[in-house]
């Protein structure tokens, strides 16, 4: 009697393993796919900052020899 409630132990354990893996099989692609367009999101805020920064950057640099002419 032991071998057969020990039989059905490890049934049960393999099943709700199996139904743990086949839930994080349909739902990883998605939240692998979510990060993925936050990722992109983030990389296109980045790359806009650094040009708007290099954009101001030059305007401040011109801006600069500007006033150090006028004062010349």
């Amino acid at each position: 009697m032991g071998g057969e409630q020990f039989e059905g132990i490890v049934a049960i354990v393999g099943g709700v393993l199996a139904l743990i893996l086949i839930i994080l099989w349909v739902i990883l692609p998605f939240i692998v796919m979510g990060m993925s367009r936050r990722l992109d999101r983030l990389i296109e805020l980045v790359s806009v900052n650094n040009e708007v920064t290099l954009e101001s950057n030059r305007l401040l640099d011109k801006l600069a020899s500007e006033v150090e002419t006028s004062l010349k």
